[in-house]
């Protein structure tokens, strides 16, 4: 069974208009969105503490400029140019 789950960090509180497309597909899909207020960028420690507590099967980092740090973090990274679908089976 795939269980899925978007966690969204909403540091500046804005919402482009990709991101409320985004947003509104997952709330059609039933899939859930968890909003955390963020300020700042997560330094390295944090990054890992959330990949620990939540045991992600995939962890496919979003606007950095250094994706790669996350594939020294978990062996569960997933690193997509922009514009690249990563598919679920």
């Amino acid at each position: 069974m795939l269980v899925l789950s978007i966690l969204y960090g909403n540091g500046y509180k804005t919402q482009d208009e990709p991101t409320i497309k985004f947003l509104k597909k997952m709330q059609e899909l039933n899939i859930p969105v968890i909003t955390c207020h963020t300020s700042g960028h997560g330094d390295r420690e944090c990054i890992k503490q959330v990949i620990d507590i939540t045991k992600p099967e995939v962890v496919i980092p979003i606007h950095t400029e250094v994706p790669e740090v996350i594939k020294e973090l978990t062996d569960k990274a997933v690193i997509l140019q922009d514009g690249e679908i990563y598919q679920v089976n």
